[in-house]
């Protein structure tokens, strides 16, 4: 079941230090029935992933994973995505996950008649990266990099 251009607002959530939006992976066929919010995919959907995959880009970068995206985070409801633009837009998405950590979540081919699942998955994939991105910061103090020859007497 495919998604429809909507107008609607999602809240910002406050991850490592910085606001942004939350991820919505929790869409449901009954949303698409019901028009309501998360049954429709619009410039705040497409704004929320843009920023995302900005912020993951320069994480990653941060941690020794250099990835270049060219993001759009100023979508507007009077903007319609030419089909290169979502192109990119996936693509993006395809590159951090060549860089870092490739998801078990199926990446969509298209944004063309995307389904409420594919949407669900697009953000999902940008959590999994950074859950990973995150573990590895864990893994790293777990060994002791960060003590190396503390226990030296």
């Amino acid at each position: 079941m495919s998604l429809t251009w909507g107008n609607f607002r999602w809240d910002f959530a406050y991850w490592d230090g910085v606001y942004l939006p939350d991820m919505v992976v929790d869409r449901t066929k009954e949303d698409v029935l019901a028009q309501n919010e998360k049954g429709f995919y619009n410039s705040y959907d497409l704004n929320r992933v843009e920023i995302a995959v900005d912020y993951i880009a320069k994480l990653l970068s941060e941690a020794g994973y250099p990835v270049t995206v060219q993001t759009k985070t100023n979508w507007s409801k009077t903007n319609f995505p030419t089909e290169n633009e979502m192109q990119r837009f996936l693509y993006n998405i395809q590159l951090l996950q060549n860089r870092f950590f490739a998801s078990l979540t199926a990446m969509p081919a298209s944004m063309k008649w995307i389904s409420y699942v594919e949407a669900n998955n697009i953000e999902q994939i940008l959590l999994d990266i950074d859950e990973m991105r995150r573990k590895m910061i864990e893994a790293y103090r777990y060994c002791g990099t960060l003590e190396c020859g503390g226990d030296v007497l």
